[in-house]
């Protein structure tokens, strides 16, 4: 079954948005005063994001029919801000998170703030002509603003990390992660002004006044206001937009017809993991149900990857096929593996792939971990490629080899680097406990973890992926087979 998320853009602009875990993780523009529709299946994880000149700002992360039957959603400033979003339930306004005017109230408060906080927290900030905040760093990078922050948005939105990695992260932060009530559509709205949902989804009312605000974001919000009824008149071209909510508000399953079993939930007390990073990733790996196999027959001529566990325990491989491939460029896919494959402690097996596989296999299912990364067939020459990488973290040693007679480098390593690594490089990862170096370049769990940076790059650095970049060997294999050992 799927749920509708409704992206509303009330502003008089047309407004850019990163979507991830849903749309083939491709981003979306919704034009003025208008509303895109996202299918989004139980179960599934993702994230609203909304671009500002290309720079991520506020975002909407989203956990459909998650722990207990109920959506888990907050919306997190941690990694910016450069106008307003709201999110919450279709119909059920006490679900509402976000601050409908942060913008507004960012301005305020700096505009009263004393020379030394202003000073402090000007390097997260940038400015129009006027002097106006037009764009907030991620909160996450520059703490020093933290504080000025909570002033406003204390309780509305995620501002620091939360829970996490042991840390206790702050009370008000983790409130943001309480559960909705059972599984029901959802709103996201965005705006240059009142980003306060419009009453067809359920609107509590703006009880945000904003006074003395100051710059380009001050005229901006009465034009938002004023295009409210504007925005209430526009819908999809076959009408569902209207049709689903009206139905939604009225207690309805628009699929059915009928009251659905899941949305009389209403255990508000559920809150499941602590923080929505850990309830994204915990959601993604039991979001498609996939049944590990013992391999495939294997003639020495299927392209495929011949796994070997060189470990002392039985262990499960998954296979990730990326949602979309570019110049360059990918969509990680984190929860919908093509296959897994079993293999006993010092034994081998064979996956069969498609040609047309790009993508990588990992320990297990969820993150951090390392990862082996391959296409099968590139346009360019029609080989083989792949490497090895632990920039989304560090689960134990992979190698990766060819198998087509040309002796080439190997990629990746052969040794253990997690037991002697400092405490600070080191995480438990969430859904199992077990202890990893965290990921190099960051994702919706945090940023990147310059310990694992520093202490991984002069060991392996040469042969494995630590932070991106060149000078990694690319192995190739014109019989488009692989073969992969973790240790």
């Amino acid at each position: 079954m799927s749920r509708n998320i409704f992206v509303h853009n009330k502003s008089s602009h047309p407004q850019t948005f990163e979507v991830h875990g849903w749309n083939n993780n491709k981003n979306i523009v919704v034009k003025p005063r208008s509303t895109h529709t996202i299918k989004a299946p139980n179960g599934s994880s993702g994230a609203i994001i909304a671009l500002h000149d290309g720079h991520e700002g506020e975002q909407a992360e989203i956990t459909k029919n998650g722990f207990g039957g109920n959506d888990f959603f907050d919306l997190s400033n941690i990694v910016g801000a450069g106008g307003n979003m709201t999110v919450q339930q279709v119909g059920e306004p006490e679900t509402l998170k976000g601050d409908p005017l942060f913008m507004q109230h960012l301005n305020d408060a700096f505009r009263k703030a004393s020379k030394e906080t202003k000073d402090k927290c000007r390097g997260a900030l940038h400015f129009d002509k006027k002097g106006a905040i037009i764009r907030l760093e991620p909160i996450k990078f520059h703490p020093e603003i933290e504080p000025l922050i909570r002033t406003f948005a204390d309780g509305k939105t995620y501002i620091g990390v939360g829970a996490w990695n042991g840390s206790p992260g702050h009370k008000s932060d983790n409130e943001q992660s309480k559960a909705g009530r059972g599984n029901k559509d959802i709103i996201v709205t965005s705006n240059d002004g009142d980003a306060s949902p419009d009453k067809r989804y359920g609107r509590q009312g703006a009880k945000f006044v904003a006074q003395g605000l100051v710059g380009s974001f001050e005229s901006s919000a009465s034009t938002g206001n004023e295009g409210e009824t504007g925005a209430d008149q526009q819908e999809d071209a076959d009408g569902s937009v209207e049709a689903n909510v009206n139905a939604e508000a009225n207690g309805e399953d628009d699929t059915a017809g009928t009251v659905d079993a899941e949305d009389v939930r209403t255990n508000e007390d559920i809150t499941g993991p602590a923080s929505l990073s850990q309830r994204t990733l915990l959601a993604s790996a039991a979001a498609t149900p996939i049944h590990p196999t013992k391999g495939d027959p294997d003639d020495g001529k299927k392209p495929g990857i011949i796994l070997h566990n060189r470990s002392n325990h039985a262990d499960t491989y998954f296979f990730f096929d990326n949602y979309w491939n570019g110049n360059g460029t990918a969509g990680a896919n984190f929860d919908k593996p093509l296959k897994a494959v079993s293999v006993p402690a010092g034994k081998k097996a064979f996956a069969s792939l498609p040609l047309t596989f790009k993508g990588r296999v990992q320990r297990g299912r969820l993150i951090p971990a390392t990862w082996v990364e391959f296409q099968l067939k590139a346009a360019n020459d029609g080989a083989a490629h792949g490497d090895v990488s632990i920039q989304q973290g560090n689960d134990g040693p992979a190698t990766i080899s060819s198998t087509d007679g040309s002796h080439q480098p190997i990629g990746g390593f052969k040794q253990p680097l997690v037991h002697k690594a400092p405490p600070a490089a080191r995480v438990k990862r969430p859904g199992d406990g077990v202890e990893v170096l965290a990921s190099t370049m960051g994702n919706w769990m945090g940023p990147p973890n310059q310990a694992a940076i520093d202490y991984q790059r002069p060991l392996i650095g040469k042969t494995t992926y630590v932070v991106g970049g060149t000078g990694v060997p690319d192995v190739a294999a014109r019989n488009h087979r692989f073969s992969v050992d973790f240790y």
